[in-house]
């Protein structure tokens, strides 16, 4: 099964596991946002919001947020969310792409996109539409899927083909979706060729993971309880330095 067809069935704001990693990007994005804009209120552009697990938290905080993605189901879900916590944000549905191109250029003092442009047919040219609506100063929030975790799902299965495969290129289709991935290096090349000045690269996901991947062997965080969650969440929290390239993603930081 394809997994990107799970993300459409369950709710990630409120699912154990993402809500997990939710709080480990949550814990950088708001860092970096102390450390640059201290208490300011912000423009905020959520970029691929599913449920609102990056948005709702971000509109808590006061900022004013818009947030699109096109899965009519997880907007619903982003809405419900957010009525639940009392919380007031613009949730969009619609193709990301197209939605991305009517917003006016430098409109946003934080953009967000975690966990969508590996599944892109156009991540390049995605990433470009954000870097145009960053307005300067801003602050960029994009994840992106390693080579090593593409690799290491494939020997799972014992798919030699596809791991040589993946080695070779930096997008194909594997198990029936097309996916894209970057090393640390190419992730910086991307951020200097739209002039977006890269402040930090953080692994998310070092030591842990979900079905399907290969991280849930080491740890899967839907089986702990809240204190083993709190340990894990600290261990992942870590600089890993050159590590990072073997995470589920690497979120990047930037700045325009």
């Amino acid at each position: 099964m394809n997994p990107l067809n799970l993300l459409k069935k369950f709710d990630m704001f409120n699912d154990k596991t993402e809500h997990f990693y939710g709080k480990v990007y949550l814990d950088k994005i708001f860092s970096s946002i102390q450390t640059e804009f201290g208490s300011k209120k912000l423009r905020v552009l959520d970029a691929g919001c599913q449920a609102g697990r990056i948005a709702i938290p971000l509109a808590e905080a006061g900022h004013t947020v818009i947030a699109i993605d096109s899965d009519v189901k997880s907007i619903k879900m982003a809405r419900q969310n957010a009525e639940i916590k009392n919380v007031k944000a613009n949730f969009i549905v619609g193709d990301l792409t197209l939605e991305l191109e009517k917003l006016e250029t430098n409109s946003f003092d934080v953009i967000v996109c975690t966990e969508v442009l590996y599944s892109n047919n156009a991540p390049d040219k995605m990433f470009r539409q954000l870097a145009r609506l960053l307005a300067r100063p801003g602050l960029l929030f994009s994840s992106h899927r390693t080579k090593y975790y593409y690799v290491s799902l494939a020997l799972l299965k014992k798919d030699f083909d596809t791991a040589l495969l993946i080695l070779d290129k930096s997008s194909g289709v594997i198990d029936g979706g097309s996916y894209n991935w970057q090393n640390p290096a190419e992730i910086r090349n991307l951020f200097q060729e739209n002039d977006i000045g890269l402040q930090d690269l953080k692994g998310v996901g070092l030591f842990s993971g979900t079905w399907p991947d290969s991280f849930s062997k080491i740890v899967d965080p839907q089986k702990l309880n809240e204190k083993e969650l709190e340990k894990l969440g600290r261990i992942e929290a870590e600089q890993w330095g050159d590590c990072i390239g073997c995470a589920r993603y690497i979120l990047a930081i930037g700045k325009k």
